[in-house]
């Protein structure tokens, strides 16, 4: 299963550096720049503490997208 990366978006909406965003959270800028990538693995305490900072829900930052195989299975 697939998923888009919503976090630029409200990096952007919120005006906040990633270095900022590193703080609020807990981790390097370098850190918030690789969870802004769709390669990495994301922890669930960071995740939980980008939608608190942001006020928002998680399926927010991260909408899941379903692939075609799955929908055919249901």
């Amino acid at each position: 299963m697939k998923y888009k990366n919503n976090l630029m978006y409200f990096k952007e909406k919120t005006g906040l550096s990633f270095n900022k965003i590193g703080k609020a959270v807990g981790i390097s800028q370098n850190y918030v720049q690789t969870y802004c990538k769709n390669d990495s693995n994301k922890s669930l305490i960071i995740v939980l503490r980008l939608a608190k900072l942001f006020n928002c829900r998680v399926e927010d930052l991260f909408e899941l997208i379903e692939d075609e195989e799955n929908e055919n299975e249901n």
